[in-house]
């Protein structure tokens, strides 16, 4: 199945969205890795390639919601040195794909960085003041 991920191309240039058939072995694939890692949340990072420089259309990793721990050392390290919490952040939290997303500096800084705030996210809150 990632072959056939990784030969399809990327959308439009303006779009960055992969064809509706990737889309749908990606959402397959999160399906399968959150039963088998047991995990409530698992996030697909889609990061286009620079075929100008021979690099794949585009590059696809999985991602799991941080624990309490790593979430703890992010927070800790991101007052520091931004980028390097988020590198140990998408390292502790990568489950599979393409390691360039998370070992190639340039695909790293300017592709998967971008999208790490989302497995961070919170989830929608309210405090109520009585």
């Amino acid at each position: 199945m990632e072959s056939d991920i990784r030969k399809s191309s990327i959308g439009g240039a303006d779009d960055n969205v992969v064809s509706q058939k990737v889309e749908e072995q990606i959402m397959l694939r999160i399906k399968e890795l959150k039963e088998e890692h047991q995990l409530k949340k698992v996030f697909a990072i889609v990061v286009a390639g620079d075929a100008a420089t021979g690099e794949q259309n585009f590059y696809i990793g999985y991602f799991k919601r941080p624990n309490m721990h790593v979430l703890g050392t992010y927070l800790s390290m991101v007052q520091k040195d931004v980028i390097q919490a988020a590198s140990n952040l998408a390292k502790l939290c990568f489950l599979e794909g393409d390691k360039e997303l998370i070992n190639d500096e340039d695909i790293f800084c300017y592709g998967t960085m971008a999208q790490l705030p989302q497995i961070i996210e919170s989830r929608d809150s309210k405090l109520l003041k009585l």
